[in-house]
């Protein structure tokens, strides 16, 4: 089973990728994001799990999903990063909750995919971002091939200070969320309510409000049919991203 998470399209891409070349089902977690209960996950094939890499480390809502989470069946645990540059640590807390939760830790690897990122720098183009995903497709194409040979994952990139990136740094992203709000040119159409994963926008007014409880994956940025929301003092009027969809003819 391939479980994952995401924001603007990245993870997914990778995680129907990996279904298709897998012949395994894709299940999203964004929809056990919302609930109270424990989600429980059945397969006899191993666990893949597909999250974007957030500040050098998998958001922290997802690590205490998985970790809430009941996985029956396999005891076998994969982890993939959906990322711009680097993985920090990433590697080693996805070791850790395998560990929590008994089961066999596989290995981790990280695929870089378009940066969606509004105040951290460059977000590309449509060409731009086609091109960094196709250069993604023989990466996940390699997983697939490993997983399915029962093989061990293995990171293949370097983050200078990766522990102090992975929880330091993380540690003050994560509890400390960029502060979003909308412009005037915001017409209320409510995407971006649609869009968040956590159910942290509502519309007040002629505008959404956004609540406190925050990850930072900029869906509703992204997918603002006016460009109207703001990262800070950041906008992404130009610049927005989303994944184009997975296709298996690509």
């Amino acid at each position: 089973m391939i479980l994952y998470f995401s924001g603007t399209g990245n993870s997914r891409y990778v995680a129907e990728a990996l279904g298709h070349q897998l012949n395994d089902t894709v299940c999203s977690l964004a929809p056990y994001l919302r609930e109270d209960t424990a989600p429980v996950f059945t397969s006899e094939q191993p666990f893949v799990i597909v999250a974007p890499i957030y500040a050098w480390r998998f958001p922290r809502k997802i690590e205490d999903l998985l970790r809430a989470a009941t996985f029956e069946g396999s005891d076998r645990i994969y982890f993939v990063g959906t990322m711009g540059a680097n993985s920090g640590s990433c590697d080693s807390f996805c070791e850790t909750i395998a560990a929590e939760k008994d089961m066999e830790f596989r290995g981790f690897q990280g695929v870089r995919m378009p940066n969606n990122y509004v105040p951290g720098g460059h977000i590309p183009d449509v060409t731009e971002a086609s091109r960094i995903v196709q250069t993604a497709v023989p990466i996940i194409q390699d997983i697939a091939v490993t997983i399915r040979n029962d093989d061990m994952l293995h990171k293949d990139d370097f983050t200078l200070f990766s522990d102090l990136m992975s929880k330091v740094v993380n540690a003050g992203f994560t509890r400390f969320p960029l502060k979003l709000s909308a412009s005037d040119a915001c017409i209320a159409c409510g995407v971006c309510v649609d869009s968040c994963p956590l159910g942290n926008i509502t519309l007040d007014g002629d505008k959404p409000h956004f609540g406190k409880n925050c990850m930072n994956c900029f869906s509703c940025v992204h997918r603002c049919t006016t460009a109207a929301i703001y990262v800070g003092k950041h906008s992404a009027l130009g610049s927005q991203y989303v994944c184009i969809e997975y296709s298996a003819e690509r």
